[in-house]
């Protein structure tokens, strides 16, 4: 596109040609562009992650970090403010699915924020059912029935494997390997 503009009409002004200038140089006044590294895709409940801030902070950029769904390490409390604070650590809760970190700054103004999805810690189901059995030679020993695992993974996979014992002390795998793999669908 074209634009005529007849030159005996039309002043330029030092001050308007140097913002017009900045527009089109692509220049951001005012928000700056942050964002925030560390552990985005799965966390696990109860661990602790850290998280840093990226992008234009100077030593005297004011931060204020807010945590949706976990704590600061160390403390009750899910928001912090100070003059840098460029990383912070974050415990997730236990019960939610997903969390998020936001980082707010002045001088310069900027923002970031990052979701992780959060499992439960590993909880590896339990056993039930003849679990402790002693056993004639050929015999057929009764059903044990287990609970799935959960937890430690968004996407886990969980194997069994059986071992026995003749004193209860030392133990070694099963001549009659039982394994069940179990595959978490649910996700998070």
């Amino acid at each position: 596109m074209t634009l005529l503009i007849p030159s005996k009409h039309v002043k330029f002004r030092p001050l308007l040609f140097v913002m017009l200038m900045i527009a089109l140089s692509g220049y951001k006044l005012g928000a700056q562009s942050f964002s925030i590294t560390g552990e985005h895709t799965c966390a696990t409940a109860g661990v602790s992650y850290t998280y840093t801030i990226a992008g234009p902070w100077t030593a005297s950029t004011a931060m204020t970090w807010t945590i949706n769904g976990g704590v600061i390490t160390g403390t009750s409390n899910s928001s912090v403010s100070g003059t840098p604070m460029p990383s912070i650590s974050v415990t997730w809760n236990a019960g939610v699915s997903s969390g998020s970190v936001t980082v707010s700054t002045s001088s310069p103004t900027g923002n970031a924020s990052i979701t992780t999805g959060i499992t439960p810690v590993m909880n590896a189901g339990s056993f039930t059912g003849g679990t402790n059995q002693n056993l004639a030679y050929n015999a057929i020993p009764s059903t044990i029935t287990c609970s799935p695992a959960i937890g430690g993974g968004c996407a886990p996979t969980y194997q069994y494997m059986w071992e026995s014992s003749t004193d209860g002390v030392t133990w070694a795998r099963s001549a009659y390997d039982i394994q069940c793999v179990l595959r978490n669908h649910a996700g998070i």
